[in-house]
């Protein structure tokens, strides 16, 4: 056991004289985790001082930059930025710190807590397979990083990890990260990084890996952790068209894979099936079908992720972390709500768009007045409109005796006001 001191993060410098003072050596015999295009993982375990015992995991990463103190500069202030975005589901950082080489070059080597293994080893295992709360562990990580203005942008099974059974967003790609033109980045005898299995389609065509093209990978992620145990049959149809090895690509085969998906949404839900207790594997592809749309800026945010998680109705079945309701994060009070329509009605208060989308989809209905009246309360205009365009009532009263516009003009929301007078 490590000293819990270990938790404590730092940063140093090492180069060849001082070398024999790095806190951390290579872990057993066979000690190498993973070699990718951007960096080695190795088992390691604390030699000396406070991190003497302590069992952890190394990334190594090279680079070459004309100008080294100011890439230096630059890596260290994404790896603050990463040690600043704890979470109980971020993988933790132990110590980062670069091996001087020469005037030019560089390793930057990252200690991380070791895992027990990654969502990878849980999809491939029949006899393993992923917690249904992690849907929302990881819809809270990606939230909380994104709030940071962190952005993962190499979100897939492998970056993350598992340990006693919980998730951890991982490798966050720092070499990647905004380093400027005069750095380059490469691992000894590995090729360049090719196009990855689950980045966004505007990320394959050579776009900026922003937050929306986090949100594709995480619903490909998603995708595939719905399918691989409890419906293995469609998740070989699945394989079929995103391919394999080096060929798999959500980017290039999204036309089919969206089809697919709604080819299979009515075979998931029972159309004559009571609303309120449509199996929650259903919901959830639906989900997944918003977050791998083609054009970025119709993909659910991060946030708006999260607080469908929170205000899904408690028939949806979904376990729930207490991570999800983080007491410093924006948002939504947690509550499970018995019946799939009041979900709608707190929906439209709340201004969640993509849970009212949802719960229309999966049957939920309320009066025009009454969702009039809670899109007023949530401001959410294009709700209001729409329900305008289909003849609700202005006049239309709640059950208190009061309408849309008492609502609007008692919380400031103008633009709705506007709309409705």
């Amino acid at each position: 056991m490590g000293s819990q001191n270990s938790k404590v993060y730092e940063h140093q410098e090492y180069d060849r004289n001082n070398a024999e003072d790095i806190p951390f050596a290579l872990d057993g015999k066979h000690p190498e985790i993973a070699t990718g295009a951007f960096g080695t993982v190795h088992k390691v375990k604390g030699e000396t001082g406070r991190f003497k015992g302590v069992g952890a995991a190394r990334k190594v990463i090279s680079f070459q930059a004309t100008d080294l103190s100011t890439a230096k500069c630059k890596i260290k202030e994404e790896a603050e930025a990463l040690r600043r975005a704890r979470h109980g589901h971020v993988v933790s950082l132990i110590m980062t710190y670069f091996y001087n080489k020469s005037d030019n070059e560089a390793d930057f080597v990252i200690i991380m807590h070791r895992a027990d293994g990654s969502l990878q080893d849980y999809l491939a295992d029949k006899d393993s397979r992923p917690h249904e709360q992690w849907f929302g562990c990881l819809m809270g990580a990606v939230a909380h990083i994104h709030r940071l203005g962190i952005r993962h942008r190499d979100i897939k099974p492998t970056n993350i990890l598992v340990k006693d059974e919980k998730v951890l967003l991982a490798d966050f790609g720092i070499s990647k990260r905004q380093l400027g033109g005069k750095i380059v980045t490469t691992t000894p005898d590995q090729p360049r990084a090719r196009t990855e299995a689950y980045c966004a389609p505007e990320v394959e065509r050579g776009g900026t890996r922003g937050r929306l093209a986090d949100i594709f990978s995480l619903g490909a992620v998603f995708l595939e952790m719905l399918l691989a145990h409890s419906y293995p049959d469609q998740f070989r149809e699945l394989e079929d068209h995103v391919g394999s090895g080096n060929d798999k690509s959500y980017a290039k085969s999204i036309d089919k894979v969206l089809s697919w998906m709604i080819s299979i949404l009515p075979w998931m839900n029972d159309t004559e099936q009571d609303p309120d207790s449509v199996d929650w594997r259903a919901t959830l592809l639906f989900l997944c079908w918003q977050m791998l749309h083609k054009d970025r800026d119709q993909r659910p945010k991060a946030e708006d992720l999260r607080s469908w998680w929170i205000l899904q109705p408690s028939v949806l079945g979904l376990e729930s972390c207490n991570c999800i309701r983080d007491p410093a994060a924006d948002g939504p009070e947690h509550y499970k709500l018995g019946k799939i329509n009041e979900s709608l009605r707190r929906a439209y208060e709340n201004g969640h768009r993509l849970m009212v989308d949802f719960l229309i989809q999966r049957g939920a209905a309320i009066s025009d007045t009454d969702s009039l009246v809670a899109a007023s309360k949530g401001e959410m205009l294009d709700a209001v409109k729409r329900l305008l365009e289909m003849g609700a009532d202005v006049l239309g009263k709640d059950k208190d005796g009061r309408t849309a516009l008492h609502y609007a003009a008692g919380r400031g929301h103008e633009g709705v006001v506007q709309l409705l007078l």
